[in-house]
């Protein structure tokens, strides 16, 4: 007899899912500075202070000659979002640490000034430079001395807030709108000597996944959004939670979330539905050759295969996981009974199910 369609379960395989990814940027570990350009003063690397490893980056240093700024920006970063995080060391009482981010330009850049107690002019400040204009966001005591590594965090939100920590503890927070694109990074020091060591990134975006994962022959599937965003555009050019397509391909869904981050997922959708398969409603195993035994027969190849069979009673009288095998008729080596029985078969994933009349 012919039986509906065999329908198989889509394919779905995520290309993509935004959540926060961390890099390390620099832990100065390589023995150079490719990745770096100086554009202003000393740059090197130095065995002595270090965090961890073998070198630090050492900045700065020459007080007393015409250019007391030493400045480096990395070549290939670029972030908006996110948690940057380095370590930082200054040595002597006219030190500074700098650390730029959102670096477009020599005009259009956010800066971290760090100058220790007990130097000559200890603060912990919040710039920002635009244009001919530069501007303090922020400027409280440091919290932190001379002669030892501290950790300097900037948390860059979605929502515009600036946060910045050192060692852990929060020292400063305000709102800016910024610098939409993304940019760089920079280190910098001024007058003595400065160091700086492991460098790293953990950007921030909304966390989205795409849901829904069955696509049965000709009738189309809902991909939705797992969670509620501010705003939403499909790939398809849908800007609902949910979306419908009936086609193969890839979707790609793109989310703002409350706060302003953005998140991506997207999926490739692979379908396809096999023609049909045939499975007989009788069998006769009294060994005439004429319908002796019963199988499944699907007309394309099958990878994952399982078939069982029950009697009346819900006993199971027959299994197999290869889609060759037949069933004769027989229970524990003896014949059994004639009646209906029920079959179940799992193809590649989908579930399937019938009625069998064995005759003698």
């Amino acid at each position: 007899m012919k039986t509906k369609p065999l329908q198989i379960s889509l394919a779905i395989f995520c290309l993509f899912t935004s959540l926060a990814q961390s890099q390390t940027i620099e832990t100065f570990e390589s023995g150079n500075l490719d990745n770096w350009t100086v554009l202003v003063g000393n740059a090197a690397l130095a065995g002595n202070p270090v965090l961890g490893g073998s070198n630090s980056l050492q900045l700065g240093g020459n007080p007393l000659g015409p250019e007391p700024n030493s400045m480096m920006t990395h070549k290939t970063f670029a972030g908006t979002h996110g948690r940057y995080q380095v370590y930082f060391y200054c040595d002597g009482p006219e030190a500074e640490f700098n650390f730029f981010f959102q670096y477009l330009g020599p005009e259009d850049y956010y800066q971290v000034t760090c100058k220790a107690s007990g130097t000559n002019a200890p603060e912990l400040r919040l710039s920002r430079s635009f244009g001919d204009n530069d501007e303090t966001l922020a400027s409280v005591n440091p919290g932190f001395g001379l002669g030892d590594w501290h950790e300097l965090t900037i948390e860059r939100r979605c929502d515009n807030e600036i946060i910045i920590l050192i060692d852990g503890t929060e020292r400063i927070s305000v709102i800016d709108p910024g610098i939409a694109m993304p940019g760089t990074i920079g280190l910098g020091a001024y007058s003595e000597f400065s160091y700086a060591d492991d460098l790293s990134f953990e950007a921030f975006s909304a966390e989205v996944s795409i849901v829904g994962d069955t696509l049965f022959c000709n009738d189309p599937i809902i991909l939705e959004a797992s969670d509620i965003f501010s705003e939403y555009l499909w790939s398809n050019g849908s800007n609902r939670i949910s979306t419908e397509t009936e086609e193969a391909g890839i979707l790609t869904l793109e989310v703002i979330d409350f706060e302003g981050c953005v998140g991506r997922d997207s999926v490739q959708v692979l379908t396809f539905c096999p023609s049909f398969f045939y499975a007989p409603n009788i069998f006769t195993p009294n060994f005439d050759g004429q319908n002796d035994f019963f199988r499944i027969f699907p007309e394309k190849d099958i990878e994952r295969f399982n078939l069982k069979v029950f009697n009346r009673f819900g006993g199971m009288v027959f299994e197999t996981e290869t889609v060759e095998d037949t069933w004769d008729g027989t229970f524990n080596g003896r014949s059994a009974p004639a009646d209906m029985y029920l079959w179940i078969a799992d193809m590649d994933g989908f579930a399937l199910s019938g009625s069998l009349v064995l005759m003698r």
